[in-house]
């Protein structure tokens, strides 16, 4: 097995990879190409692009420095859900005005949304779980605060959050010493990551779109009205270009790209399959998405 996060490796070595069986490998692009719009990236923002593009009739290619769900699209925690900012929505209302912030979740729940359309007009079998998810405190003070943060969810956007004591946390299968209580949030689900973004880019394949694997764009410049992106063995011009490479992007393609992303490491941890009793033991026998509420949280 090669080791994760190995840049030229066929074999992430991950969890999720080890789930899904064989996975398809794209070809690699050799000489020249010219499509409509170039996507640099093959995870979900750049899958999902090139899946409405494609349906637009535009021809697309997506050239990925690796293979389809490599990085963090096929490494992540599977939460489908939202969340994800470092200000609260207090903070977020404060700098941006109500009416944004309202614009922000609308935003993702319409992505909850899409994904949940997928699934079911793909029929795609993803592992699919969890009805909402729970924020755990794992201060007093994080728990006494949840009252107070549920009366502003409803009344702020009418989201119905439900404070959890320790005992209701025990009865959902939530429990845990170093738990005082819990705040559910009721929408998202979780799913398996990597199943998604492989079904994401058979959908892509299906509708005409191009996914160019191992192929790292090198260099990319504008030439008239078109931009040409090098790649290790041949290059692409394009109308368009998206780049949806997140924190793995080179920095240097383009030039001004560079120091405006910062990648971010987060480890994902598995165990053989417990026991029933050893489940109970842990007080632990929901599958609930579930974080709590450090800085730097588990999830």
């Amino acid at each position: 097995m090669a080791h994760i996060g190995e840049q030229d490796g066929i074999t992430i070595g991950s969890y999720w990879e080890a789930s899904v069986g064989e996975i398809k490998e794209d070809r690699q692009l050799v000489g020249e190409a010219r499509f409509d719009v170039a996507i640099v990236g093959a995870g979900y923002t750049g899958l999902s692009a090139a899946l409405r593009l494609a349906e637009a009739g535009l021809s697309v290619c997506v050239l990925e420095a690796n293979r389809v769900g490599w990085g963090a699209s096929g490494r992540n925690g599977g939460f489908c859900c939202t969340g994800g900012t470092k200000r609260s929505d207090a903070q977020l209302i404060s700098k941006f005005g109500l009416e944004e912030a309202k614009r922000f979740l609308a935003y993702q729940l319409e992505a909850i949304d899409t994904v949940d359309d997928r699934l079911a007009r793909w029929n795609l079998d993803a592992d699919r779980h969890s009805k909402g998810e729970v924020i755990l405190a794992h201060r007093p003070r994080d728990y006494a605060g949840f009252a107070a943060e549920a009366a502003f969810q409803k009344e702020t956007f009418g989201i119905e959050a439900a404070v959890l004591g320790p005992d209701a946390l025990k009865e959902r299968g939530l429990g845990g010493p170093e738990f005082h209580g819990g705040l559910h949030l009721p929408y998202g689900f979780a799913l398996n990551p990597m199943k998604y973004v492989q079904a994401l880019a058979a959908q892509v394949r299906r509708r005409g779109g191009r996914i160019f694997a191992h192929t790292p764009v090198t260099q990319f410049e504008q030439e008239g009205p078109n931009w040409r992106l090098a790649t290790r063995y041949g290059s692409v011009q394009a109308e368009k270009v998206i780049l949806a490479g997140n924190g793995y992007s080179r920095e240097n393609a383009p030039n001004w790209l560079n120091g405006r992303l910062l990648p971010v490491m987060s480890s994902v941890l598995v165990t053989r399959p417990l026991s029933d009793g050893e489940l109970n033991e842990q007080g632990w026998t929901s599958d609930l998405m579930a974080a709590d509420t450090r800085i730097l949280l588990h999830y």
